[in-house]
């Protein structure tokens, strides 16, 4: 039980603080929301955003199961799909390539989230039809 109060705690300091980043870095330029991103990075996952940004997706998968406990893992695969969706979202158009990268990773672990979870979410399935627009586009 102190186990689950304590993700829950986690998830719900964790969506509240992203939710003030975000509205606070739109219109701001991208090495403003690269640094503010890095402390969500650091904070959240021990590392700064590089080292997940630069890491095969498969990776970051092996890096949460190997690094928190089982009932963790994938709300930590959720958290950093959001962290790599939200920063993508507010990358300028200059930028389409980094935005590219981090959704397809974003997306592929929003798919391992839905292949392993029985929880339906549907800001999740959202997230997924706007990354899936935007790649075929």
């Amino acid at each position: 039980m102190l186990q689950e109060d304590f993700i829950l705690r986690l998830i719900r300091e964790f969506i509240q603080a992203l939710g003030v980043l975000i509205s606070r870095m739109k219109g701001k330029d991208d090495p403003d929301i690269e640094v503010q991103f890095n402390s969500f990075y650091k904070r959240y996952f021990d590392q700064k955003g590089d080292y997940f940004k630069e890491m095969p997706v498969e990776d970051m998968i092996k890096y949460i199961n190997e690094k928190y406990p089982e009932q963790h893992r994938l709300p930590r695969v959720e958290m950093l799909s959001d962290l790599l969706y939200s920063e993508g979202s507010l990358i300028s158009s200059s930028s389409i390539a980094t935005k590219r990268k981090l959704w397809e990773k974003a997306s592929y672990l929003y798919n391992y989230i839905d292949e392993n979870d029985s929880t339906y979410s549907l800001p999740r399935m959202r997230k997924q039809e706007e990354i899936k627009k935007f790649i075929e586009s």
